[in-house]
Parts: C-alpha cells; sequence; structure tokens
C-alpha cells in the first residue's frame, strides 16, 4: 500500500500543474475585488486540473505492469492500476480543499476533511472485515477522497451566476494558467526535494540507513503541522489583504507569524533536545536508537523551516511566485549534489547536512524578497525578544539534562515533554518574549472552525 501510495504521488507532480495553488491565490484575490468571477474560476480550475490529471492518471493504469516489472513483483501490478484512480481522486480532492481554503470556508473544509476520514475508517474496516486485502484498502482511499471532492465541486457551482465580461474571463484564464505553470516548477521541486534524500540514502548505503533517517524526518515532519496548518491560514489572509491594497496588514500578519513560528520551534527544538532518545526508542522501540541522534541534528531544520513558513505565502501573495519555483530548484539542484558527495562517506548524517546546507538560500533569499515586498519583517525589540526565546530553551535544556534522569517508556517521556512545554510558554510569557495574540496565530485555524463567524 506505502509503495502504491509513493508511485502515486510521483505522478501527481505532473497531475495537480500548481492549479490547486493557483486557484487558491487567486479565488482570495476576487473574492475581494471580483466576487462575480468565483464560479468561473473553480470552473476554469477544474477544467485545466483535468487536463493534466486525466492523461497522467490513465498513462499510470497502463503503465503499471512496467513499473511492476521493475519492482520486480508482478502482484503489484493490480495494486498501480488502482494507482490511477488513487492519482484522480485525490487530485481533485486537493484542489477542492484548496479553493474552500482560498475562499476563507473554515467550516465547510474541516467538514470536509472529517467527513472524509469517516469514510476511509469505514470502508478500511471493512475491507479488513471482508479480507480484501491491500485492493480494498485502496479503494477506500479512492473512494473517500473521490466523494468528498465531488461534494465539495458542487457546493462551489450552486447558486445563480453572475455576468462576468469576455475580457474579464480570459485575464483570469491567462492568470490561472501562468500562475498554476509557476507553482507546477515549485511543487516539483519541492516534492522531489522532499523524496530525494532516501532515494540516494538507498542507493549509496542500505536499507538500515534509509530507515533510520526516515524515522527522524518523520519526527520532524510530524512536529512541523502546526506551521502547515499556519502556512495554509496565511495564504487566503495575505493574498486578501494585498489585493485590497492593506499593505501595513499583510506587513503585521507576517511579523506576527515569525515571531509566533519562532517560539513554536524553539519549544520543540527544547523538547526534542531534551527527549530525542526516549522519544524515538518509545514510537518506534530500540532497533531505531540511532534515530535520537539523526532528530538533534534536525532541530536547526526545525527553527529554519518553521520561520521560514512565511515565504511561500508571501512571495504567492505579492505575485512573485516565479520567485519561489527558482528558489526551490535551485535548492533541489544544491541538495542533489550535496547529498552525492557527503551520503558516501556519512551516510544518514550527510543527508541531514545536505538538507540542511540546500535550504539556507531559500531561507535567506526567500526572507529577503519577502522583506522588500511587503516590509516590516524586522521591527523594533525583535531581536531582544528572539534572544530570550532561545535564551529561555538553552536554560531549560541545560537543567534538565544535568539534573533530571532519561525518562522510561513513551507514557513518561510524554509527560515530561508536556511539562517541558509548559514551562517554556509560561517562561516566555512572564518574560514578555511573546504576546498572546502571537501564540493565538498557532491556533487560529482550529478557533476559526469552532468558534463563531
Amino acid at each position: 500500500i506505502n509503495l502504491t501510495m509513493a508511485v502515486a504521488t510521483i505522478f501527481l507532480i505532473v497531475a495537480k500543474f500548481g492549479v490547486d495553488g493557483a486557484g487558491s491565490r487567486l479565488v482570495s484575490e476576487y473574492a475581494v475585488s471580483s466576487p462575480f468571477l468565483i464560479r468561473p474560476l473553480a470552473r476554469s480550475a477544474f477544467l485545466l486540473r483535468l487536463a493534466f490529471t486525466l492523461p497522467v492518471s490513465i498513462a499510470a493504469f497502463f503503465l503499471a505492469p512496467l513499473i511492476a516489472g521493475f519492482y520486480q513483483d508482478p502482484d503489484l501490478e493490480p495494486l498501480f492500476r488502482l494507482g490511477g484512480l488513487v492519482i484522480l481522486s485525490v487530485s481533485f480532492n486537493e484542489l477542492a480543499a484548496l479553493i474552500l481554503l482560498g475562499l476563507k470556508r473554515f467550516r465547510v473544509l474541516f467538514a470536509m476533511r472529517a467527513v472524509m476520514f469517516a469514510i476511509r475508517i469505514g470502508l478500511v474496516t471493512a475491507a479488513a472485515a471482508l479480507a480484501l486485502g491491500a485492493p480494498g484498502v485502496i479503494w477506500a482511499y479512492i473512494a473517500a477522497a473521490g466523494v468528498t471532492g465531488a461534494a465539495v465541486f458542487l457546493y462551489l457551482s450552486a447558486g445563480v451566476a453572475t455576468g462576468a465580461a469576455p475580457e474579464q474571463l480570459r485575464g483570469m484564464r491567462s492568470r490561472l494558467w501562468r500562475l498554476s505553470l509557476t507553482l507546477a516548477v515549485s511543487g516539483a521541486s519541492v516534492t522531489i526535494y522532499s523524496l530525494l534524500d532516501k532515494i540516494m540514502l538507498g542507493y549509496f548505503r542500505d536499507a538500515t540507513d534509509v530507515g533510520i533517517y526516515s524515522m527522524a524526518r518523520n519526527l520532524l515532519e510530524t512536529s512541523l503541522f502546526p506551521m502547515f496548518a499556519l502556512v495554509m491560514t496565511l495564504r487566503p489572509a495575505l493574498a486578501g489583504a494585498w489585493a485590497s491594497g492593506d499593505r501595513q496588514r499583510c506587513s503585521d500578519m507576517v511579523n506576527r507569524s515569525i515571531t509566533a513560528a519562532f517560539a513554536y520551534s524553539a519549544c520543540v527544538a527544547t523538547v526534542f533536545a531534551c527527549l530525542a532518545g526516549p522519544l524515538v526508542t518509545g514510537l518506534f522501540s530500540d532497533k531505531f536508537e540511532a534515530s535520537a541522534a539523526i532528530l538533534v541534528l534536525f532541530i536547526p531544520l526545525l527553527v529554519m523551516r518553521s520561520i521560514g513558513s512565511v515565504i511561500l505565502p508571501g512571495l504567492i501573495a505579492a505575485d512573485k511566485a516565479g520567485t519561489y519555483a527558482k528558489l526551490t530548484v535551485a535548492g533541489a539542484i544544491l541538495n542533489f549534489i550535496l547529498n552525492a558527495l557527503l551520503i558516501p562517506r556519512w551516510g544518514a548524517q550527510g543527508a541531514v547536512i545536505s538538507t540542511l546546507v540546500s535550504y539556507m538560500p531559500i531561507e535567506i533569499l526567500g526572507l529577503s524578497v519577502v522583506s522588500r515586498e511587503i516590509g516590516g519583517l524586522r521591527r523594533q525589540g525583535d531581536l531582544s525578544r528572539a534572544a530570550r526565546i532561545a535564551g529561555v530553551a538553552v536554560l531549560i535544556w541545560v537543567i534538565y539534562t544535568r539534573f533530571m534522569p532519561e525518562p522510561s517508556g513513551l507514557p513518561v517521556t510524554l509527560v515530561h515533554a508536556a511539562i517541558l512545554s509548559i514551562l517554556f510558554l509560561s517562561a516566555l510569557v512572564v518574560l514578555k518574549a511573546v504576546k498572546k495574540d502571537d501564540l493565538l496565530e498557532l491556533v487560529g485555524p482550529v478557533m476559526r472552525i469552532f468558534g463563531k463567524r
């Protein structure tokens, strides 16, 4: 199942063609300036997505025997054929979700995700009870994504159409195409970037190095979920503010988001630095004990990616998506070169170093462009707050590692992690290193879903 999904993800690089990101960006703008273009935009995005997804899905179906032959396992052929339907359903599901995000319809988006999860769980349970095996589980994924995606497109198409001039429609479609093309390049680069380390580790080393690296990387990506939520929230918010000409609001959002992201990443970094060993062994068993050292090496990347979470939404809002595409392509190329040089000698550690070094140009140059276009990236008192945040993190780490014994077992470790987090955030509030609004920035998506509109 995992292999089928991994192969489908590769095909999705072409199938998505950046239409979801482009549609989300433009619908945020049109919601402010030209509401009558929202429905035509959703329809055009659907058709453009179909033009790329359908051929890719068909190609994946007919290439299934060749892919199964590459893995020297004929039993994989029916699963790879189902992968063609996975591509089709997931592609349109993601497009529908990002259109909702651009419209800031968070409750509808939450309902879509919740229903999809419930359908998937129900169908997977039924597949297991009926002993349908891997094909049954994949069919559950296809059905859950397909049904909810179709329901959202029906929801978006409901209502009375309002007229738009032909030249307005042509301009909208032209912008959709250009932005989709740009985001397709950056999206492909990011996907390749995320897979490259594992692929090259498997080529130069063995499965043990891949497993050790993957477990640490999985923990890193899981810890960054709040940053993904922040990015998803910032994209429509910044696009709407930019379209309305409110540059000050854009600047305020970026500045507050960077402060909140740095505080969050420092908190997680403190927990990882203190508890990497028991966290890894508690979650994945003693066989992956070596992953703890890799996780600690990933701490600088955790901080950089958290702070850099403003880059993509900032550049897209400022119509600088091409800059982001160039940065990600350059980063992917640099990562490949460094992996080829460092992995043969240092294995998983070399892969971490390659990732850190290759991400630095994206971070530095991306933030520089955001600062130039939006402004207000750094303000009076920011360096002092950053120093206080870093100082609290270092102090807690020193005290904990010197005076506290290593916890035994995952439940005790999680209790220690919760206490460390509470102490860290409490210290920041006492020292006025962060404001209440900065911390609420991270839980904003949840509050928008459940709070009153």
